[in-house]
């Protein structure tokens, strides 16, 4: 494999992760929830059990990842001459994307309750 056309994929695949798992964060998204204490699945928890996203989240944002990566090895394949210049332009994106991510997710969880 060419080693631009890997930088642009991962570039990519940490991009898309890093959106969607901003866009399931701050959005009102329909996802999957485990109640650990009851031993199941809901798409709507219930107020007075606890209920965990982590899962669908984290499922949502590698399907993200893997369609990125690849998009990124087709991108690199139709231009090759440009792998590079956008490389440095994806993980200027990618970076940002996943630093909203960790900044949001952590004032989700102290401010959002």
């Amino acid at each position: 494999m060419n080693p631009d056309a890997a930088r642009l994929a991962t570039a990519l695949g940490a991009l898309s992760l890093g959106l969607t798992y901003l866009a399931t964060t701050a959005g009102k998204l329909g996802l999957f929830y485990y109640l650990p204490t009851a031993h199941r699945w809901t798409l709507a928890p219930p107020t007075a059990l606890i209920a965990m996203d982590w899962f669908a989240r984290a499922l949502w944002s590698l399907v993200a990842l893997a369609l990125g990566f690849g998009s990124g090895l087709a991108l690199a394949r139709r231009w090759p001459t440009r792998a590079a210049t956008l490389t440095r332009a994806l993980w200027s994106l990618a970076v940002v994307a996943l630093s909203w991510s960790a900044v949001f997710t952590a004032m989700w969880l102290v401010y959002g309750r």
